[in-house]
């Protein structure tokens, strides 16, 4: 079964982004694309898939390697909810928060 070729429209208003974010990752080199004239390009479903999946790794990694990314990511969640006034999101986001805030490992005292 061949690819099917998806827009930047469609990639971001399926993950919620902004098309810029999605030309960003193309002009980068992050996510790969056919051009089609100078102006419009169009992404195979296999390389959206691959990308994702890479994300996925490199962010798991980030995750192995940082004990405090966890921490990071339920703040930032916790701050995106708050300013779009979502109590429900907020405190879930709190949860995690708190949950990754446990799981670091202890620091040393300076004595």
């Amino acid at each position: 079964m061949p690819d099917e070729f998806l827009t930047v429209a469609e990639i971001a208003e399926r993950f919620k982004l902004n098309q810029q974010t999605v030309r960003n990752w193309i002009d980068a080199g992050e996510l790969s694309a056919v051009r089609i004239g100078p102006r419009r390009v169009r992404v195979r479903q296999s390389d959206l898939d691959a990308f994702l999946a890479q994300s996925e790794a490199r962010h798991e990694q980030l995750e192995a390697d940082d004990p405090w990314a966890k921490v990071i990511e339920a703040a930032k969640a916790a701050t995106a909810a708050e300013r779009r006034q979502d109590r429900e999101a907020f405190e879930r986001a709190i949860t995690v928060l708190t949950v990754a805030a446990e799981a670091l490992p202890p620091t040393a005292t300076a004595q």
